[in-house]
C-alpha cells in the first residue's frame, strides 16, 4: 500500500530498496584544518620572499663593494723582462683583467683576479717566455706583479734550402729542451751550442718542439764525436726515424734515432779503419749506418753507394 506524498524507490526488478547517499554533514573542524594549512603556505611563501630579497640585497651590496677602486687591481708591473718588452707583457695582461665584459663580481678585483689564467695565457702567448708567475706584495696591495723566466737560447734551428716559410738559412732560437721560440738576429748572444739544427719541423716553426724525446741522445752523440774530433756542425732530421750530421771533415753521417752514441761511434771508427775506406776521407761525401751489419758509403762523384765489405 502508497500512500499520497510518499515516493515509492523500490527497484521494480528487485525485491530491495535502492538507497541513496546522504550529502556530507558540516564539520567545523575541518574547515579549521584548512584555514590553518593556507596560512601557513602564505607565511612560507612570504619568508621566501624576504629571504630572496634579502640575498638579492646582499649580492648586490657584495658587487658594488668588488668594483670599489680601493679593491681592484690598479697597476701591472713586469720583473724578469730581457730580451721581451715588460710594457708589452703589461698590455697583454691588462687585456686579460679587463676583457671588456660585465661581470657580477669584478674581474679585477684583488681577492677574485684570475692569477691562474694569467700565468698561463701569458706563457701561451708568448713563446719567450719559459714561465710567469703573478702575485701580490701584501693582502690590500692593489699592484700586481708578474715575475716572468724567458728562455735561454742553446742553439739554432734553421730553415733547409726548399722549405716554404722563409729563405733558405733562416735561422730561430731554440732552448735545450728543443723548444724554439723566436727568430734569430744575424749574431744573437747567449747561444751557448755550437751545432746548428734543421728538419723535422713543418710550418712556422716558432712553438713548436725539436726532436722530442730525441735531442738528449743527439746532444749526447755530438759531445762524444766532438771529443773524439769529428767537428760535427749541423743536424738535420730527414723523417722520424733517421737523421743526418754533417761534420767538419767534409762529409756526412747518416744515423737512425735509439742507436746510443758508443754503439754509433764504435761503428763509425770500424768502418773508417776498415780496408775500402782507409785514405779516403778526404773523398767521402757520407757513411750510411742505418742499416745494422751494412754499412754503406759514397764518394764525392760516384753515382751509386757503396757497401762496406765485412770482415
Amino acid at each position: 500500500m502508497s500512500s499520497r506524498g510518499v515516493v515509492d524507490l523500490r527497484n521494480k526488478k528487485s525485491s530491495g530498496f535502492l538507497s541513496l547517499p546522504l550529502p556530507p554533514a558540516h564539520n567545523p573542524r575541518s574547515g579549521k584544518k584548512v584555514r590553518l594549512r593556507t596560512r601557513r603556505l602564505r607565511t612560507r611563501v612570504l619568508i621566501g620572499l624576504a629571504i630572496a630579497v634579502a640575498i638579492g640585497g646582499i649580492g648586490y651590496g657584495v658587487s658594488l663593494v668588488s668594483y670599489l677602486p680601493q679593491f681592484n687591481v690598479q697597476t701591472v708591473s713586469i720583473v724578469g723582462a730581457n730580451s721581451l718588452s715588460p710594457a708589452l707583457v703589461e698590455r697583454y695582461a691588462d687585456t686579460i683583467l679587463y676583457d671588456g665584459t660585465f661581470s657580477p663580481l669584478s674581474r679585477d678585483n684583488i681577492f677574485l683576479y684570475p692569477r691562474a689564467l694569467l700565468e698561463r695565457d701569458i706563457v701561451s702567448f708568448f713563446p719567450r717566455v719559459k714561465s710567469a708567475k703573478v702575485a701580490r706584495e701584501s693582502l690590500l696591495a692593489t699592484a700586481v706583479v708578474v715575475t716572468i723566466e724567458e728562455r735561454k737560447p742553446y742553439a739554432a734551428w734553421c730553415l733547409p734550402t726548399g722549405q716554404a716559410g722563409g729563405a733558405s738559412g733562416d735561422c730561430y732560437l731554440m732552448d735545450s729542451t728543443g723548444f724554439i721560440f723566436a727568430r734569430a738576429a744575424t749574431s744573437t748572444p747567449g747561444i751557448t751550442s755550437t751545432y746548428r739544427f734543421s728538419g723535422g719541423i713543418i710550418g712556422n716553426p716558432t712553438g713548436q718542439t725539436y726532436l722530442s724525446g730525441h735531442l738528449a741522445g743527439i746532444e749526447a752523440l755530438l759531445d762524444r764525436l766532438g771529443q773524439t774530433g769529428y767537428e760535427p756542425e749541423l743536424v738535420r732530421a730527414v723523417s722520424e726515424q733517421d737523421f743526418v750530421i754533417s761534420l767538419g771533415r767534409g762529409y756526412d753521417l747518416k744515423a737512425s734515432f735509439g742507436v746510443t752514441a758508443d754503439s754509433l761511434l764504435r761503428n763509425l771508427q770500424l768502418v773508417l779503419g776498415s780496408d775500402a775506406l782507409r785514405g779516403t776521407a778526404d773523398r767521402l761525401e757520407y757513411i750510411d749506418l742505418r742499416f745494422g751489419n751494412r754499412v754503406y758509403y759514397k764518394l764525392k762523384g760516384e753515382e751509386q753507394a757503396t757497401t762496406v765489405p765485412q770482415s
